[in-house]
């Protein structure tokens, strides 16, 4: 087809934008796990003075600053994030995806040092598509009541947040009038995240025996960690010396 010549700008309609969460049909990266990537830029391919097509510089989900180049046809759509539309764009600042979400008056360095992100490539390993989120703990003053923060993606910015229990059903009393109230299937989908066990992250039972942590043991262990004192909010299994999770499929107010 003789050499193709970058363009700027096109006269027809790009399959995909800046921001949109894709699949890698082709496995590009064959490296890594996960086929899901984001679309950082566009380029408008010219052979002389015939459109040839598009094609897209993208980045794995869990890197964004890694880059490759992948034509139109090696791309399946999943969804468009509007927070990596503006992270791409130039529009966030230092907190970068997490621009949304970060308290007022508090800086970068301070909200990243704080915050504990539980399991960062759930979404991506378990093929979540839709109502993705995010679960940390904070290690800040966040009062005696352990919990966690559940972030979700592609909704409006700081309300889209649930405090959680971690010892109780219930929704964290710190957090209570500004708290996101899941509904069923994003109560269920917590639990499935909460039961989870997460690879190469292990503890011994009372018997010595080794046995895998879940998503909640290591929210519960990261919280006693920075509070101590805070046992007593847990409920201790005397047979195996476990605390026992709460059944979050029944979360409800306690106001």
């Amino acid at each position: 087809m003789g050499n193709i010549i970058i363009g700027v700008n096109g006269e027809r309609e790009a399959k995909f934008r800046v921001g949109d969460v894709v699949e890698d049909t082709q496995n590009v990266f064959q490296s890594l796990a996960h086929p899901a990537y984001i679309v950082k830029g566009i380029t408008t391919l010219i052979d002389g003075d015939t459109f040839v097509g598009f094609s897209y510089e993208v980045a794995p989900i869990d890197s964004p600053d890694e880059s490759t180049t992948v034509n139109e046809n090696a791309l399946r759509f999943w969804y468009h994030d509007n927070n990596w539309e503006e992270y791409f764009n130039g529009h966030f600042n230092e907190f970068g995806q997490w621009a949304y979400f970060a308290p007022d008056n508090i800086t970068a360095d301070d909200f990243f040092k704080e915050m504990a992100e539980i399991y960062p490539k759930y979404n991506e390993e378990h093929n979540i598509k839709k109502n993705r989120f995010k679960v940390c703990v904070f290690e800040g003053n966040e009062g005696p009541v352990p919990h966690v923060h559940v972030y979700y993606e592609h909704k409006g910015p700081k309300e889209d947040v649930a405090y959680i229990c971690l010892g109780k059903a219930e929704y964290a009393p710190q957090h209570i009038k500004k708290t996101k109230v899941l509904n069923t299937h994003e109560r269920k989908a917590l639990e499935e995240f909460l039961t989870t066990k997460v690879q190469n992250s292990y503890g011994k039972d009372s018997n010595g025996n080794f046995y895998q942590k879940t998503c909640w043991q290591l929210c519960v262990e990261h919280w006693i960690d920075e509070n101590s004192g805070s046992e007593k909010y847990f409920e201790e299994d005397k047979n195996t010396g476990f605390y026992i999770m709460p059944d979050y499929t029944k979360l409800s107010l306690n106001k």
